[in-house]
């Protein structure tokens, strides 16, 4: 599988090479005069093409191969699959804006990065939401010029839409401390990890309107898995893959299942050792994180997150059994949901 994503990564990072190269030159329509190189353009194209395992876009190309031969040839899934990064990163920066992440993907966040150069954090904020906006102007301009019938790109235009309204859902779910932790991931991840992508190319290969509808719920069951399997990564992740310090959600006081589950399962007095480190962020002590955690182990709850994380990829797998779809197709999609299920970043 490693192999296998690594070639669909780096065909998926030369595209997008060739698109920043292409807008760098000229602006996006003749009509308007506005030269894109800038801070703004220099930042979206760095966190672009600096890390990321693709998985999204691997999804999308496998999940039109259900239905196609060879998908990754096709002009369209490969500049759909870039359109679908570009929104990964319009995500990410307005994310670390929220959130006040300084780290992404072994680099410095773009607004971190922006403030850096202007010598505000203010300004890198304000400059990072602009960055963030760019870079879903980048997906829009691609969409709209998808070498496929105007009926499939009138749909894919309108699934792209439709997935980003749902993570701004699930994104204010998570910004009120919404406590239902599979809801918050149902919209927020679920989305546009797995969903969304799967239901993208299966659309750009020719499925009907029935088959994309059950992707989308095999797509559920896999996207709540990858958040479950960060939710494990965001407490137990190594600092050195992860780019974040250890109890990473239990600083920024989100309510994760694995979290709740622990809470839930803890005594009154062991219960208190993790209430007393949510959301403090850098007041709390690495004692306090490291006693936090050890509670969290010893509650069973990640036993009991890697028992639900099993039951949703099992779900996934065994939903794309005796379909009708191309075998090999299938065997990529199963293999990438072992992928999500093991990753340790």
């Amino acid at each position: 599988m490693a192999d296998s994503l690594k070639e669909l990564a780096a065909a998926t990072n030369a595209r997008l090479t060739e698109f920043f190269d292409a807008w760098a030159k000229e602006p996006l329509e003749s009509i308007f005069t506005t030269q894109l190189h800038g801070p703004l353009f220099d930042e979206v194209r760095s966190l672009t093409l600096r890390g990321g395992k693709r998985v999204r876009s691997a999804l999308l190309i496998h999940g039109g191969g259900l239905f196609v031969p060879a998908p990754e040839q096709r002009k369209a899934v490969m500049d759909a699959a870039c359109a679908l990064e570009l929104l990964q990163t319009h995500f990410l920066i307005h994310d670390d804006v929220m959130d006040g992440d300084d780290s992404r993907r072994g680099g410095p966040a773009v607004h971190t990065a922006l403030a850096r150069r202007f010598g505000s954090a203010r300004m890198g904020e304000s400059l990072g939401i602009l960055a963030g906006d760019l870079a879903v102007s980048f997906v829009q301009w691609i969409v709209a010029r998808l070498e496929v019938e105007e009926s499939i790109r009138q749909s894919v235009a309108q699934l792209f839409a439709s997935m980003q309204v749902d993570v701004i859902y699930g994104q204010m779910l998570d910004v009120i401390g919404h406590l239902c932790p599979e809801d918050v991931a149902l919209h927020k991840t679920a989305s546009y990890t797995a969903v969304g992508p799967l239901c993208l190319g299966a659309t750009l290969c020719g499925a009907k309107k029935s088959e994309v509808e059950q992707l989308a719920g095999l797509g559920r069951d896999l996207g709540i898995a990858f958040q479950l399997q960060d939710d494990l990564i965001g407490a137990f992740g190594d600092p050195s893959v992860t780019g974040k310090p250890v109890g990473s959600d239990l600083r920024s006081g989100k309510q994760t299942f694995l979290i709740i589950e622990a809470l839930r399962e803890a005594d009154a007095v062991r219960r208190r050792e993790i209430e007393a480190v949510l959301g403090r962020q850098d007041e709390v002590t690495e004692d306090e994180i490291r006693k936090a955690l050890e509670v969290v182990r010893s509650s069973g709850a990640v036993e009991s997150v890697s028992r639900r994380i099993e039951e949703l990829v099992r779900s996934f797998c065994d939903g794309l059994a005796n379909k009708g779809y191309r075998p090999e197709a299938v065997a990529h999609l199963v293999a990438l949901a072992r992928f999500i299920a093991a990753r340790s970043a």
